[in-house]
């Protein structure tokens, strides 16, 4: 029964909590991306399309690798509301959630 109220929340709420996650990257990455432009060799990057979520959490994680220069207020809200859309999805009674 748990296992099918996560599937059921997922479904009514991933694309939203995607969506989300996927503006504050791009906002917090915007000034690494400028820095490393011409460095970058991700396919997308360099064909102009767009990255998808995925690409945008793996450039977090290198910026984060590279000791690189980031807004560490915007870092921590992002890292905040991402472990919180979490745990909405998997545990929405966790109890921090209602703070």
């Amino acid at each position: 029964i748990n296992a099918l109220s996560i599937a059921e929340r997922e479904l009514a709420h991933q694309d939203e909590v995607d969506r989300a996650e996927y503006a504050r990257l791009s906002s917090l990455l915007t000034d690494v991306s400028h820095v490393n432009a011409l460095l970058s060799t991700d396919i997308a990057d360099r064909t102009g399309e767009a990255d998808s979520l995925s690409d945008l959490r793996w450039r977090l994680v290198q910026a984060l690798r590279d000791d690189q220069a980031l807004d560490t207020d915007m870092l921590g809200e992002h890292l905040r509301q991402t472990v919180a859309h979490r745990l909405f999805i998997d545990q929405p009674k966790y109890s921090a959630l209602r703070d």
